[in-house]
């Protein structure tokens, strides 16, 4: 995905019609397109302002210690680790990481798509376009 698309830009992309963006959300698990759909990068970075009071506040603090396996821990063992044995992972670098993880969605091969559609046509009252 690039950088401020959304649900339907991405099912008119993949499946030639913006009517199946709820394809793309179910497939995602994604319930809300504010909080579970990546962020462009004008809204990530008025989101990290506003969670954390600016942009070089969440850049200088650390949000996590790591030691060499990925776990996390407290600053006290983070100290005590030697250089190569430990990593930290600023709140900005957080926010980038877990958004970045959200723009990596699964996708319907476009095969399936008439049969999902049909499928729910024939279990609901209303028909599904």
């Amino acid at each position: 995905m690039q950088d401020g698309e959304r649900p339907d830009y991405v099912s008119y992309k993949l499946y030639g019609s913006t009517d199946y963006d709820w394809i793309i959300m179910l497939a995602n698990d994604i319930h809300s397109l504010y909080d579970d759909w990546p962020r462009n990068s004008v809204d990530l970075e008025s989101y990290i302002i506003e969670k954390y009071g600016s942009l070089t506040s969440a850049m200088s603090t650390v949000k996590y210690y790591y030691n060499a396996s990925g776990d996390i821990i407290d600053q006290t063992t983070y100290n005590s680790l030697a250089l190569t044995a430990r990593t930290s992972e600023t709140e900005y670098e957080y926010e980038l990481r877990v958004n970045s993880n959200k723009s990596k969605i699964r996708v319907i091969r476009k095969s399936l798509i008439s049969a999902i559609t049909s499928d729910l046509n024939s279990i609901t009252k209303k028909p599904v376009t």
